[in-house]
């Protein structure tokens, strides 16, 4: 999610959400061009009110089964968690990006003791609402499957209903493997890096279908680093400043278009931009 790199006075989040929803139910200029670049999932026609460490571990084989084996006694049908109204002890100081579904912010939780969260604000639009509602489904089950997200899945803290606007609570993560190479002009990430990476994508993805989830919209903005935090190197052969990962792990995000092996499949599969020839071609 890219960071504008400012930080607004901090308003009480009653006042700045109203703001908020207000320009998002008047729509943004610039919707048109993000609904070129993201990709909406169809949104699946059952559905129905059934909202249902940072390093891995050398046992991670034992560690895995052990959560499929708590994955597959707990209903995929159960409800969110309770709705906590307590989004009137945060203040809103960034935007973190923007979509077609809403905006995500950073928000200090004075609740949790100033903690910085990322919420996620959603348009209150019919099929976003639904396809918000879906991902706290998914969401809450990958969370209390995983609860300290060995696999690499984003955490969901908590979720509220904001005029109808659905606000998903997220921990606060880096860039995104694509803003990243964007500010660094581009340049590929080191060989060791990207292995790292591709290792951690991996054991993610296959967490996911042993739990029956197909993720359906992985690209490089939907991979965040957990800390992106970088330092510069000066490179005497191409003459120009480099920017260097002081640590590769990452979270897969944006799970609203996640699908259940036994739930209605969507003909859309993944953002245009990165789709397979195997899925045009069909």
């Amino acid at each position: 999610m890219p960071r504008s790199g400012w930080a607004c006075e901090p308003w009480p989040l009653s006042l700045r959400v109203r703001s908020l929803c207000h320009y998002l139910e008047a729509g943004s200029l610039n919707e048109r061009d993000y609904r070129d670049r993201r990709y909406i999932d169809e949104y699946r026609n059952d559905y129905c009110e059934r909202y249902v460490p940072r390093h891995y571990h050398r046992d991670i084989e034992s560690s895995y089964r052990i959560h499929c084996r708590k994955s597959s006694v707990r209903s995929r049908r159960s409800s969110p968690k309770r709705k906590r109204n307590r989004h009137c002890s945060n203040e809103i100081v960034d935007t973190l990006g923007e979509g077609a579904f809403g905006k995500v912010v950073e928000c200090i939780d004075h609740g949790m003791g100033g903690m910085h969260v990322a919420v996620k604000i959603i348009k209150n639009v019919g099929r976003y609402r639904e396809a918000a509602r879906s991902e706290i489904q998914v969401l809450e089950h990958l969370n209390s499957t995983d609860p300290n997200s060995v696999f690499r899945c984003v955490q969901m803290l908590e979720w509220f209903d904001h005029h109808g606007h659905v606000c998903i609570v997220f921990e606060l993560l880096g860039l995104s493997t694509y803003d990243f190479i964007k500010e660094n002009s581009f340049l590929p990430f080191q060989i060791d890096h990207i292995r790292q990476m591709a290792y951690q994508i991996c054991q993610s993805i296959n967490f996911l279908h042993h739990n029956k989830l197909t993720h359906t919209d992985l690209k490089p903005e939907n991979i965040l680093f957990v800390k992106s935090d970088y330092v510069v190197k000066y490179n005497s052969k191409m003459k120009r400043d480099e920017r260097t990962l002081k640590n590769t792990d990452i979270k897969v995000v944006d799970l609203g278009s996640a699908t259940y092996d036994d739930e209605h499949h969507s003909t859309l599969v993944s953002t245009r931009h990165y789709r397979a020839p195997e899925v045009i071609l069909g």
